[in-house]
């Protein structure tokens, strides 16, 4: 015959109280991760915006449209330009007006003294320079433009000089 409360009850018991401290503990980390990431701030959505380019050969201007989308802040632009698969030597700093590589004064959002945001509607346009490398662009040259927003890649465009 067993006693009450012998040491045979409590290794009965003890599985169930594991089983439940477990589950308690599981429960407690989850909602302290919920809880964080509740808490964090959710990322800016990125902007978006169509962006159609035209070379001129003539002059080696490279006029840049924003179509429709989002405005854009031309301090968080950058342009990378490739003429027949060749980066330039110099890629312009955006926004500029006098730059190594590139004529100065640019208009619309490449222009240092332009407005505080680029709009649909808006078209900005640069030279390039003999002195970069390829210096100017050719009739049938294949001119490459990659427009980064806040270091993400915004649009890009391959367009043959007329």
């Amino acid at each position: 015959m067993r006693r009450a409360g012998t040491c045979d009850d409590a290794r009965g018991i003890s599985p169930l109280i594991g089983v439940v401290l477990l589950v308690a503990l599981a429960i407690g980390i989850a909602g302290v991760a919920a809880g964080g990431l509740l808490a964090a701030d959710p990322p800016e959505p990125r902007p978006t915006a169509i962006i159609e380019a035209e070379v001129e050969p003539a002059t080696d201007t490279i006029s840049v449209r924003h179509v429709r989308g989002d405005a854009l802040d031309p301090a968080a632009l950058s342009l990378q330009v490739t003429v027949d698969g060749t980066e330039l030597d110099e890629q312009p700093p955006v926004p500029f007006f006098s730059a190594d590589g590139f004529a100065p004064g640019p208009t619309g959002p490449f222009n240092a003294a332009t407005d505080t945001e680029w709009t649909a509607g808006e078209t900005g346009t640069l030279r390039i320079a003999s002195t970069n490398d390829p210096g100017g662009i050719d009739s049938g040259d294949q001119v490459a433009l990659t427009l980064v927003y806040d270091e993400h890649v915004l649009a890009e465009t391959a367009i043959t000089a007329g």
